[in-house]
């Protein structure tokens, strides 16, 4: 019987190993399928990376292209400053103009304070439209107004070539 035993002993090992075996086999299968997942995992990762690197070049042209407007942003406030100082003084001189304006309508105001004065005015003003444009009359009224004239024709051309430079 001991014989017997044996044998059913080691039959019962050997189903035993190869049970653990067929377990040992299906765990290696299992592992395989992971090791399978993982690759495919670690494709769609190096994708993911690819795409990553893209976005940073993108990013990076952007941040380049940004900053060359940033560049001309900054030029463009310079010359807007320098147009805002050429207005300022502009606005200076218009001032001075109508300073120099108000001076001489207050000297014509005391000046005609008679009827002769009116009548005086009245013939300065017909010498004004006289063809013949020497008069003195004409050169102490019409200088302050043609250097009006010529500020404002010269703010216009300020503005207009700064449009045209645009």
């Amino acid at each position: 019987m001991g014989f017997l035993y044996r044998n059913n002993n080691a039959v019962e090992a050997v189903v035993e190993l190869e049970e653990a075996v067929v377990e040992l086999e299906e765990d290696v299968v299992e592992l395989e399928e992971d090791v399978v997942e993982l690759e495919e995992d670690v494709v769609e990762l190096e994708e993911d990376v690819v795409e990553l690197e893209e976005a940073v070049v993108e990013l990076e042209e952007a941040v380049v292209e940004l900053e060359e407007d940033v560049v001309e942003l900054e030029e463009d406030v310079v010359e807007l400053e320098e147009a805002v100082v050429e207005l300022e003084e502009a606005v200076v001189e218009l001032e001075e103009a109508v300073v120099e304006l108000d001076d001489k309508e207050s000297e014509l105001d005391s000046d005609s304070d008679s009827d002769s004065d009116c009548d005086s005015n009245y013939n300065k003003a017909i010498s004004y439209t006289n063809p013949v444009r020497n008069t003195k009359a004409f050169r102490n009224t019409a200088q302050p107004i043609g250097m009006f004239t010529k500020l404002l024709m010269g703010l216009g051309g300020i503005l207009i070539f700064k449009k045209i430079k645009k």
